[in-house]
C-alpha cells in the first residue's frame, strides 16, 4: 500500500486508535470506481451525444437502444437492478420523513456545517481543480444540481428503480467517475501527494457527512434529538445511496455509530486544511444568498448570519482554520431552534407547513425543462467545458 505523501503524518495518528481501519481509508485514497470507472472509459470513445444517449437508455431500460451500447455500460446497471438484501424501503421512507419535517434545518445543518467539514478533507482538491463550484453561474447551478438530489432521493419512491434520485444518484456516479479520468490525467494533479481525484476514501467520507453529521447537525439546530428509529431511517437511507455511488463495501457503514467512526478516522488521517478547503468553504457560505436570489444589504446580512451559525456548529477552532471571519456565537444555536419551532408550530396551524417545505427545496434546485442531462463533463476545468 503506497500511502500518498500528505497522509503520513495523519496516517500514524489514526493507526493509534484503529490501525485497520486506518489502513483501509489510506488503500482507497488510491482507488476510484473501478465498475464506473471502466464506463467511461468506454464511453469517452463514442462521444459526447452518443454517450449520453446510451446512459439515458440505460437510465429508462430502453432495450432496443442498449443492444449497441457499451457491454460494461450494460453490465454496470444490470448490477444496480435489484437493491441488496440489506436494503428497507420502509426504513428508508422513515429517514425521508425526517428530512421533510424540517427540510430547512437538515439544508442548514449540511451547508453550514456538514459540507464545510467534507470540505476540509483532501477531496476539496478535486472540486476546487474543476473550478465548477466557484465559477459564478456554474457554481450556483452545481449547488442546485446538489440540492435537487436531495430533494428527489429523499421523496417517498425516490431511491426505487424508476425514482429521480435513484436516477440522480447514479448519474452523480458516472459524472464523478469522468472527472476522476479528467483530472487525474494532468500533469499537475499530484496523486503522489493526494491519492486519485474524487476517491472512494473521499466518497465514503462524503457519505458519513450526508448521513451521521448532517443527523447531528440537524438535532443540534432544533436541540432535540430524533428517535432511534428515525436516526436508523436516516443511516439506511444513506448507506444504499452510499451502495448506489460505489462506497466499497469496506467503507460503507451500516449503522450511525460506524459512520461516526469512519468519519473520525478518515478525518484522522486527513491533514490539515488546504488552500482549496479554506476557498471552498468560504465560497460554499457566500453562495447561500445567490441559490435564494437575494442581493444588496440583505444578501451581506445573510452571509454574515450564515458565517455566524457555520461557527457555532463546527466549533472556533475549525472556524479559524478556514479563514472565517471573527463572530460572536452566543445563544445562536438556541435562536435558531427557537425561531424554527415557532415557525414550525405556525406552519402546522396553518396546515402550510408542506408546501412551504417543497417551495423553499424546489426554488433552491435545479430544474429545467428538458428533464435529467445525462451529459458528462468533457473538460478538467469548468470553463472549458460544455453544459451537462
Amino acid at each position: 500500500m503506497q500511502t500518498p505523501s500528505d497522509y503520513l503524518e495523519g496516517y500514524e495518528k489514526a493507526r493509534a486508535i484503529d490501525p485497520e481501519l486506518a489502513a483501509t481509508y489510506i488503500e482507497h485514497l488510491n482507488v476510484g470506481d473501478p465498475e464506473a470507472d471502466a464506463v467511461v472509459e468506454d464511453l469517452n470513445s463514442l462521444g459526447r451525444a452518443e454517450s449520453a444517449r446510451f446512459i439515458e437508455a440505460a437510465m429508462e431500460q430502453k432495450e432496443d437502444v442498449l443492444r449497441d451500447a457499451p457491454e460494461s455500460l450494460v453490465t454496470f446497471f444490470e448490477r444496480l437492478e435489484t437493491p441488496p438484501d440489506w436494503f428497507s424501503s420502509d426504513a428508508a421512507l422513515t429517514g425521508s420523513r425526517i428530512f421533510y419535517r424540517y427540510p430547512y434545518v437538515f439544508t442548514a445543518s449540511l451547508v453550514g456545517a456538514g459540507l464545510i467539514e467534507g470540505f476540509v478533507s483532501n477531496i476539496s482538491k478535486s472540486f476546487f481543480y474543476t473550478g465548477r463550484l466557484i465559477e459564478g453561474d456554474q457554481g450556483v447551478r452545481r449547488l442546485k444540481q446538489n440540492n435537487r438530489h436531495q430533494v428527489e432521493l429523499y421523496l417517498p419512491g425516490g431511491l426505487e428503480r424508476q425514482g429521480e434520485g435513484w436516477k440522480l444518484t447514479v448519474r452523480v456516479r458516472l459524472v464523478h467517475a469522468q472527472i476522476r479520468r479528467l483530472v487525474g490525467s494532468q500533469p499537475d494533479w499530484d496523486a503522489e501527494a493526494w491519492g486519485v481525484p474524487v476517491s472512494a476514501a473521499h466518497l465514503a467520507l462524503a457519505n458519513t457527512v450526508f448521513s451521521a453529521r448532517v443527523l447531528h447537525h440537524t438535532g443540534r439546530l432544533l436541540l432535540t434529538r430524533f428517535s432511534a428509529e428515525e436516526r436508523e431511517g436516516m443511516i439506511a437511507l444513506w448507506r444504499y445511496v452510499g451502495y448506489l455511488m460505489g462506497v466499497p463495501d469496506a467503507l460503507l457503514a451500516t449503522s450511525e455509530e460506524q459512520a461516526k467512526h469512519i468519519f473520525k478516522i478518515g478525518m484522522t488521517c486527513e491533514p490539515p486544511p488546504s488552500v482549496e478547503s479554506v476557498a471552498m468553504a468560504n465560497t460554499l457560505i457566500h453562495a447561500a444568498p445567490v441559490l435564494v436570489n437575494m442581493g444588496g444589504a440583505d444578501a451581506e446580512k445573510l452571509v454574515r448570519r450564515v458565517y455566524r451559525l457555520s461557527r457555532a456548529l463546527i466549533g472556533d477552532e475549525l472556524a479559524d482554520q478556514l479563514q472565517y471571519p471573527k463572530l460572536n456565537t452566543w445563544g445562536q444555536l438556541l435562536f435558531f431552534a427557537l425561531e424554527q419551532r415557532i415557525k414550525s408550530t405556525y406552519n402546522r396551524l396553518t396546515k402550510g407547513h408542506l408546501a412551504e417545505s417543497f417551495e423553499l427545496m424546489t426554488q433552491i434546485s435545479n430544474y429545467e425543462d428538458e428533464g435529467i442531462s445525462y451529459k458528462l463533463p468533457d473538460s478538467a476545468f469548468a470553463e472549458l467545458s460544455k453544459k451537462w
